[in-house]
This record gives C-alpha cells, sequence and structure tokens, in this order.
C-alpha cells in the first residue's frame, strides 16, 4: 500500500480495498478518480491493475506477511512434491493455475509442509532441482552463436513489434530436467522433463512429464492449451527451442488451427537455418 490509511488496513482488509478497486477501474471509473475514492495513490492502482492483468483476481490477494516460516524444504519432501507436480497440474490440486508456476509451487508448499517461502526463494529451490529458469535465446546463442545472433538481427524485431500489434505476451519455451535428491538414501536420482516458458517480465510456466518418460505430443498439446488459457484471453507469441512434440502431427495440427491465438517461432539449432517470423514447425533433432 502507499499511503499510511491502506497500510494501517489488514491483510485481509488490503485485499479487500484491492480488488473493490479493480473492479471500479473495469467498470469504467478513471484510475485517477479510483484513487481518490478508496484512498490510495495513482500509482498503486497502476500497479494493481497491472498485477490483475497479469494473474486475474488470484494475483490481488493478500500474500504471507513476515519472514518464511521454518526452514526450506527436507530431500523427502522435495522427492514428494515432484511426484505431485509430476503427477497433476494445479487446478487438480485445488490450486488456481493451469500451469505450474513459481506461487503455485509456493502455495503448493505451504499445503504440503506448511512451509512459507518468498517467491525468491521458490526460484532459488528449483533452480537446485534443476530447472532452467534462463531464457532458450542464452542457451542457443551458447550453441550456435552465429545463426542465433543472425535470428537476433533479422528475426527478433519483426517477431516483437507482430507481438506489440496483437498485445500479446511473449515466452521463451525450452526443455528442462527435474532432478531431486530421492526420497530413500542410495537410490538414484529421480530425473523428470520439464516443458517450461518464461516470458519477457519472468513470469514461469512450466509442465512436469512423468519419471523416466519425455515430453509427448500429448503432453505437448496440454502445455500449449494451458499456457493460452493462463494468458488469460491475450494472445501468446511462443518462441521456442526446437522440442520434439513440435515436429508430431497432432502438435502441427493444433497449431495451425490455433495460430490467431498463438504464434510458434522456432530458435536456430545447429544444423538448421534460423527460424524467420513466419516459421513453423517442421521434424527436428531436439536439441
Amino acid at each position: 500500500m502507499d499511503i499510511k490509511d491502506a497500510r494501517s488496513l489488514s491483510a485481509a482488509a488490503q485485499e479487500e480495498l484491492r480488488k473493490r478497486a479493480i473492479k471500479a477501474v473495469l467498470g469504467g471509473m478513471p484510475q485517477t478518480e479510483a484513487a481518490r475514492a478508496f484512498g490510495v495513490t495513482r500509482q498503486a492502482i497502476g500497479r494493481w491493475l497491472r498485477a490483475y492483468r497479469r494473474g486475474g483476481a488470484e494475483a490481488l490477494c493478500a500474500r504471507p506477511q513476515g519472514r518464511p516460516r521454518g526452514g526450506t524444504v527436507k530431500e523427502a519432501q522435495a522427492a514428494r512434491l515432484l511426484g505431485i507436480m509430476e503427477a497433476r497440474l494445479p487446478d487438480q490440486v485445488h490450486l488456481p493455475y493451469p500451469l505450474w508456476t513459481t506461487e503455485a509451487v509456493a502455495r503448493l508448499i505451504e499445503q504440503e509442509t506448511g512451509l512459507a517461502l518468498s517467491l525468491w526463494t521458490i526460484r532459488r529451490l528449483l533452480r537446485r532441482w534443476g530447472l532452467d529458469l534462463q531464457k532458450p535465446l542464452k542457451r542457443a546463442l551458447e550453441r550456435n552463436p552465429r545463426e542465433a545472433r543472425r535470428w537476433v538481427r533479422e528475426a527478433y524485431p519483426a517477431i516483437a513489434r507482430a507481438a506489440a500489434a496483437d498485445n500479446a505476451v511473449i515466452f521463451w519455451a525450452s526443455e528442462s530436467v527435474f532432478q531431486a535428491a530421492p526420497a530413500t538414501p542410495g537410490e538414484p536420482p529421480a530425473a523428470r522433463r520439464a516443458a517450461l516458458a518464461v516470458s519477457n517480465q519472468g513470469h514461469l510456466r512450466f509442465l512436469v512429464a512423468p519419471q523416466g518418460a519425455g515430453l509427448t505430443p500429448r503432453l505437448g498439446l496440454i502445455f500449449l492449451e494451458r499456457l493460452l488459457q493462463q494468458a488469460r484471453r491475450r494472445k501468446v507469441t511462443l518462441i521456442a527451442e526446437p522440442m520434439p512434440f513440435f515436429s508430431s502431427p497432432q502438435v502441427a495440427a493444433w497449431l495451425a488451427e490455433n495460430e490467431r491465438r498463438l504464434r510458434l517461432h522456432l530458435l536456430p539449432d545447429a544444423g538448421r537455418e534460423a527460424a524467420g517470423p513466419g516459421a513453423s514447425p517442421r521434424p527436428h533433432r531436439a536439441a
């Protein structure tokens, strides 16, 4: 909150204030007038509105306050949490997210262990488990610097302009691997593949494949459909590393059918020319 009166409210009252203010703005009230009516600054209204547009009403909810409780996630707990994320999506464990996000993982951890961890701690934990949060472009530059730099120079500006014209959110997608310590000492680490997407604003979305399995076309379709669902009516521009499921007939058909809602652009990889602004998926080797 930005002024003394608002800061003095309880967390529940602050949440209600945010929701009432955004409801008024969405109903047509100018932001400056809403700021006066609800006793906050114009900047606070703008910040809440941006949060709502990114994450819906859930983004306006009260967050746990104070220092995180109870230390960190233990190895046995990590194995159980990854098992849940492998077997279920967030809305299947009563969390209001189509795909796993940093916030969804935080709520799952609190739900399963009682730990209230900051989002910064959750991201550090995901990295410790092996989830690679760097944008695929960085890896493309490392693997194929000449083609990747050419792609950045020639293809990306047109992609970004088209996304801005469509009010589309840009996500960068890649395949990563979860590899948490096993629940029982002496067992080999349990590796699980994940499809992940990170927006230009740093928002993470991911889906975990079953242990020992890859990202099948069925999982690829679930990932793409739920990425759109979580975008909340905004179009999506997806810039992706080549992943096997992109070359499947089912996924290719889905991409063609949903081209107005989600546009896919493949990053260059070794042995393949850089993908242009209108590139479509075609058979390739996984990077």
